[in-house]
């Protein structure tokens, strides 16, 4: 990838560019249903990432603490304990200063966020999680444009993780605090590249194997 053809403010790294999106976002409390558009008032300055956020309840726990339903939910198992601080809004904006190049994608990285989360760019909902402890990519080629974007991430407490009716969580719930707890970044990559590396050792027959996954997002197949 050549840096002439990357558009600002896209940094080259390898074969691929990325444009790391911490730093100082806006939030605002929000409902568990996470329904957008969000709120258009009570938006405030907010850092991105985290470790702890004042606008998600931590349900009065440490960060490795082990919840249970009687931590979160009234004597129902239906209805949360408390009314506010179980949802918010982060948004920020994003300019890019140009075209993206062909045979490249544009892939959101989010390495951590806790527990529920919507992602939306430019108003196009493009991905959602309930993977609070991994890292999560959303493929966002087709939403974002050259110009101004805004990037728009609902997150909601383990109240969205919780089946009512078959009395369990959907996900783990345990480990970090609500929020996004690590990084958010926009990463430009091949159509075809490598997503994934597992390497398998063997001492006693001194080998190593290594098995790859490739994704091919381009029109045609392709032989590598």
């Amino acid at each position: 990838m050549q840096s002439a053809v990357v558009p600002s403010p896209f940094v080259i790294d390898g074969t691929r560019a990325t444009f790391d999106l911490g730093g100082m976002w806006e939030a605002c409390p929000g409902e568990p249903a996470l329904v957008f558009p969000p709120p258009t008032a009570g938006w405030k300055p907010h850092t991105v990432p985290h470790y702890e956020t004042n606008l998600l309840d931590s349900d009065g726990a440490g960060q490795y603490f082990v919840h249970t339903p009687d931590n979160i939910f009234q004597a129902d198992g239906k209805t949360p304990k408390r009314a506010d601080k179980l949802a918010a809004w982060f948004r920020r904006s994003i300019t890019v200063g140009g075209p993206i190049p062909n045979g490249s994608k544009v892939l959101l990285q989010c390495d951590g966020i806790a527990w529920y989360s919507e992602v939306w760019l430019n108003g196009i909902r493009v991905g959602n999680s309930v993977l609070g402890t991994a890292p999560n990519t959303y493929d966002v080629t087709a939403a974002l444009r050259v110009g101004d974007n805004q990037l728009v991430i609902g997150v909601a407490g383990r109240v969205r993780l919780w089946d009512s009716e078959r009395k369990t969580f959907i996900a783990p719930f345990t480990g970090p605090m609500p929020g996004i707890y690590d990084g958010v970044r926009l990463e430009l990559a091949p159509d075809l590249r490598i997503d994934d590396i597992f390497v398998r050792t063997s001492v006693e027959k001194k080998r190593i194997e290594v098995d790859l996954t490739l994704i091919n997002d381009g029109q045609t197949a392709r032989t590598v």
